[in-house]
């Protein structure tokens, strides 16, 4: 391929050679495409691909016509080294800065964001013109808002949207929010909210989970350098010239309570030159709201959120009225000679001198203009009316403290304790000691972070443990206690988390079991707790990740699948070369997904040869579409047009971009590339699974010896594992998507809206992590990298799955954590919650909103299907946690198709939700009406038809396009024979193995072996399975603690390995 390139070197973009004139450099060869490291046949474009047509657009519709649209910013950074700027992180509002897409301007200049709102948890802040604004990022789901003319309580909280046909289809998809209030303004005491005069941002560095970036001043001379972090209550601040200065715009009822010195209660606009003997202080703000007009029982409420200033040791505070809102009151009406007034009538002097005048009776103004008095309260007789001065600037004193001495200071939010809100008034001594224990924290500065998976899958099992690492260096000459820093925790970092330790109310470590005991600032995710120390560490069970449920089919179910395998190939979308890096991938995703079980059915199939041709067809359909993808050239000669599928490098972002790609914004907004990649990385791990176990199959052409590079690019792409920076393209960020402290990914590439992070498909995100993780342990062809990428893999497959279930589901075992778990927060009524929130789940968690919203439509099965899709042998973390999958069925059936379809019916879905309900305990009644046969002996599934085909399927009977009539059948018969998954009780060493518990106490166990050599799967029970190279594995026990059955598959295999076997048994007694 860098043959081909050099031959087209004059065939570079005109632009590139005017540019190269312009500049006077000389005109060097600019590549079009290029081939990845490692070589291969595949190649990506270095360039914008030109626009381009579908070559099978519809003529009655779609132009066809496709445009190839790169950001249009590059990182907004300084940062030295040469790092790839992460994207879809919870700072990435800092790096994303596109002057043509921000906020739109506040009314009062000092509050014009210069980057959407950035969400660190539990703070929220905003670069603005008057400084860094911060507050809690605060869930008041007591807050009104005006609904059908009337005071709502709740209202601003808690909303929906109600759908109808045109608009996405009946339904109706209730969110709730959490608020900025813009609380504090950091700045200094050379420039801050008064001047408005910040006007740059930029990000200086970065770490696992922490940020650093500048606020430039120009004029006063100023720059703010800021540290945050991902559940740090802190912001620490450096200023280049003045001193610290922080500004409280919202201070309402407020107390002062001062380290040392007694507390003093001060109110909005009252800061006079009141000191504040101590580097450190807390202000109780109490924010009032009355009673709204409804509901009747509405009542008047009050917020509490306290806030910490700490400034250098020995430093005091000051609080003065330096700083205020202006309101310019006007214009009013020029005077006039002669003319009569009434009182109160305002008028403006011909010669503005900052006044205007009120009349204080009626009367007629004099023949000329009087001289005007110039000070408030003033007055002058004008013929026979007397005017009244008043400044046409109304100021409103905001008390700001100004600190004694020093460049540098750290504010934070103080949590509460538990069993208190933001809604119950602090104890002042429980104030002093908290704030006591962060001024010992406040200046240890967070230098570094490092998330470090370990993984051993031998003797870890299905256990991977986290590692969570800070490192601090003092500020100055401050000395900060021991310990670590302070940290807030989510819930899925301490629930359930036996080597976590939290802080109690007496400030001592005690185990994350003893949560009720510990402190906590509220989330949409639940409460997080406070904990301190230089790491911790979770310990977190790897679902089961298998290629495809595994079977021993006999050989009617063989038969049927043969025939399946057949009807997938014969019913293939007819307009798939229009289809993009999503819909288009999932199509090649969907006869893929077959080969596994075509392979498991080969030893009993009537006519094996029938399945074998099937799946040489199927792996030479996909292979041959993949390399299309694959390749930037379309003959080798030539660069790709937009529509004919390829990847495009932009060095910018150190990212590969896809064209065309389905209007989800993966090229212009680097959105959703896991779940697009995802697909990609699992069809190249089949494509390589059937090469590696046919290696001298006659159809066999060496695809993934050819384009594994390309794949490793794909993958790098989204689960880059190198911190570091090449230094050269392509190189990519660490972990793209994937967010370490969040412990899930984000999907949204620019985070941008005032949203901060944004993901609705959870199961997609596991699918590209467990893609991943399938493609690394087959390790074929050989790399170096694969072990390390096994490692990361499996880290981000378990954490992801476990957020999914914590998150976007509410579940978790512990019973009486579960009111407290993500929105069953606010799922009962209350004083607190007097608008509840009736969804059994979330479809879209963002970093300030919580939604039972897609971005397709209202229907409540697209919600729960967005949730569950795509059903592979990844997705049995559905079902591995005990009663799971029955209560996200339930939770469908029994509340939100009831209370939520609003008389529709979902366009689609209707074959995950059977998928789904074939996993559970008491829902299996349609899945198996579905695969039962009827008259001559067809299933009900034989009539169900892809999206595509004509006539068009209706809801009852339609299969999505990530998926076939064989993939649903396989999984529905194969999960209702073995039962439900029983891994939390019953896990293996190795992720490529699944047990399950039938009805009758019996136990099915099933293994694939990637590898080589034989393997020895042990299950928690003390069964094992021995695995040849390459073959699956089934047993079935008889519930009575008997022995296994072995099932009747891979003959072949057994044969030719069972000297081995036997001999790893010896060794392993």
């Amino acid at each position: 391929m860098l043959k081909e390139a050099k031959r087209n070197v004059f065939r570079a973009v005109p632009a590139a050679i005017l540019l190269s004139l312009f500049l006077g450099e000389p005109l060097y060869a600019v590549p079009l495409w290029v081939s990845p490291p490692g070589g291969g046949d595949g190649s990506y474009a270095v360039t914008v691909p030109a626009e381009g047509k579908h070559s099978d657009a519809d003529p009655g519709g779609d132009s066809g016509t496709v445009r190839a649209v790169p950001p249009a910013v590059g990182p907004n950074t300084d940062a030295p080294g040469s790092r790839k700027v992460p994207t879809a992180d919870w700072w990435t509002p800092l790096a994303w800065l596109d002057p043509a897409d921000l906020p739109d301007p506040a009314a009062l200049p000092s509050m014009r964001g210069l980057s959407w709102q950035v969400f660190s948890e539990p703070l929220v802040f905003q670069p603005q013109k008057g400084g860094v604004a911060v507050s809690l990022n605060i869930p008041d789901s007591r807050r009104a808002a005006v609904k059908g003319g009337i005071l709502t309580a709740g209202e601003g909280f808690m909303l929906e949207v109600v759908g109808d046909d045109a608009h996405g289809g009946k339904g109706i998809s209730p969110y709730f929010n959490a608020f900025f209030d813009q609380d504090m303004y950091l700045g200094s005491t050379e420039a801050g909210w008064n001047s408005a005069s910040f006007g740059q941002v930029k990000v200086t560095g970065w770490s696992d989970w922490f940020v650093n970036f500048s606020l430039t001043s120009a004029a006063p001379a100023e720059r703010l350098d800021v540290t945050a972090g991902a559940g740090s209550p802190f912001l620490l601040v450096k200023t280049q010239s003045g001193r610290p200065q922080v500004t409280f715009r919202t201070w309402n009822v407020g107390k002062v309570i001062p380290l040392q010195g007694a507390s003093f209660s001060l109110n909005a606009g009252q800061a006079l030159a009141q000191a504040v003997p101590s580097a450190a202080f807390a202000v109780v703000n109490k924010v009032p709201y009355g009673k709204p007009q409804a509901p009747a029982d509405a009542k008047e409420y009050a917020t509490y959120t306290v806030y910490a200033v700490f400034g250098p040791s020995g430093s005091t505070w000051q609080l003065k009225d330096t700083q205020y809102n202006s309101e310019i009151r006007g214009p009013f009406p020029a005077w006039t000679a002669s003319h009569a007034y009434l009182p109160g009538n305002p008028v403006e002097p011909s010669a503005a001198n900052g006044f205007f005048y009120t009349a204080n009776g009626a009367g007629t103004s004099g023949a000329s203009e009087p001289a005007w008095p110039a000070s408030a309260g003033g007055t002058v007789t004008d013929g026979t009316v007397t005017w009244t001065a008043n400044a046409k600037e109304l100021r409103n004193v905001l008390n700001t403290a100004e600190c004694s001495a020093g460049t540098y200071y750290a504010v934070a939010v103080l949590p509460y304790p538990w069993g208190k809100g933001i809604y119950d008034e602090p104890d002042e001594q429980k104030v002093k000691d908290l704030l006591a224990h962060f001024a010992g924290h406040a200046f240890a500065e967070v230098t570094d972070t490092r998330v470090t998976p370990g993984y051993a899958p031998q003797s870890d099992g299905h256990d991977i443990t986290v590692t969570c690492a800070y490192t601090t260096a003092p500020v100055g000459t401050e000395s900060p206690a021991a310990g670590g820093p302070l940290r807030a925790m989510y819930p899925h970092q301490y629930l359930g988390q036996s080597r976590v330790n939290i802080l109690d109310q007496s400030m001592n470590q005690v185990s994350s079991a003893s949560w009720r005991t510990g402190w906590h600032w509220p989330s949409l995710k639940g409460p997080l707790l406070l904990a301190s120390g230089n790491s911790f560490v979770n310990v977190l069970e790897v679902p089961p990740c298998l290629p495809a449920p595994i079977d021993a089919p006999d050989r009617q179910k063989a038969d049927r699948m043969t025939a399946y395998l057949r009807q997938a190939l014969d019913s293939q979308n007819p307009r798939f070369l229009s289809q993009g890096s999503y819909f288009g991938a999932q199509q090649m995703y969907r006869l893929a997904m077959l080969l596994p079980a075509a392979e498991m059915i080969r030893d009993t199939a009537s006519r094996p040869a029938d399945a074998d041709q099937a799946a040489r067809e199927m792996y030479t359909a996909v292979s041959e579409s993949m390399a299309g993808w694959l390749k930037a050239t379309k003959d080798g000669t030539a660069l790709k047009n937009a529509a004919q599928h390829l990847f495009y490098y932009d060095s910018r972002w150190g990212a590969l971009l896809p064209t065309p790609e389905d209007g989800f914004a993966a090229d212009s907004l680097l959105n959703d590339h896991h779940f697009h990649y995802g697909y990609f990385i699992k069809i190249a791990a089949e494509i390589a699974r059937w090469e590696k176990t046919h290696p001298d199959d006659p159809a066999n052409r060496g695809w993934a010896s050819s384009y594994a590079p390309m794949i490793r690019m794909l993958i790098k792409n989204i689960a880059n594992t190198s911190r570091e920076g090449s230094g050269a393209d392509p190189d990519f960020p660490f972990l793209r998507h994937f967010s370490p402290y969040a412990g899930h990914s984000w999907a949204s590439g620019s985070s941008r809206g005032n949203q901060g992070g944004q993901q609705e498909s959870t199961p997609e995100a596991i699918q590209a992590w467990g893609a991943i993780l399938l493609w690394s342990q087959l390790n074929y062809p050989e790399n170096g990298e694969n072990g390390d990428l096994e490692r990361w893999a499996a880290y981000m497959f378990a954490s992801e799955a476990r957020a999914a279930e914590f998150y976007w589901f509410g579940l978790t075992d512990d019973g009486d954590f579960r009111p407290h778990l993500s929105f069953r927060q606010y799922s009962v009524k209350s004083d607190a919650v007097p608008k509840p929130y009736v969804p059994s789940m979330v479809s879209q968690v963002n970093q300030n909103e919580m939604t039972y919203q897609t971005d397709f439509g209202n229907p409540p099965l697209l919600k729960l299907g967005i949730q569950i899709l795509p059903f592979t042998g990844s997705s049995l973390y559905l079902g591995s946690t005990p009663g799971n999958a029955d209560a996200i069925v339930s939770g469908y059936l029994d509340n939100d198709l009831p209370k939520l379809a609003d008389g529709g019916t979902s366009p689609s879905n209707r074959d995950k939700l059977l998928m789904l309900q074939a996993m559970t305990a008491r829902y299996t009644a349609d899945p198996r009406a579905l695969i039962t046969p009827a008259g001559g002996g067809a299933l009900p599934l034989d009539s169900w038809k892809m999206q595509w085909e004509i006539p068009t399927p209706a809801f009852n009977n339609l299969i999505l396009q990530d998926t076939s009539r064989g993939a649903v059948y396989w999984w529905i018969d194969t999960l209702l024979a073995h039962g439900v998954p029983h891994h939390w009780e019953n896990d293996a060493n190795h992720t490529s193995a699944a047990s399950f518990l039938d009805g009758r106490g019996g136990r099915v166990y099933t293994a694939y072996n990637p590898g080589e050599s034989p393997l020895l799967v042990t299950f928690a029970d003390g069964n094992t399975l021995e695995v040849p190279p390459l073959a699956y594995a089934h047993e079935t026990s008889d519930g009575a603690g008997g022995g296994c059955t072995a099932g009747a598959f891979n003959l072949t295999g057994l044969v030719l390995f069972l000297p081995l076997l036997l001999l790893l048994r010896e060794r392993n007694r």
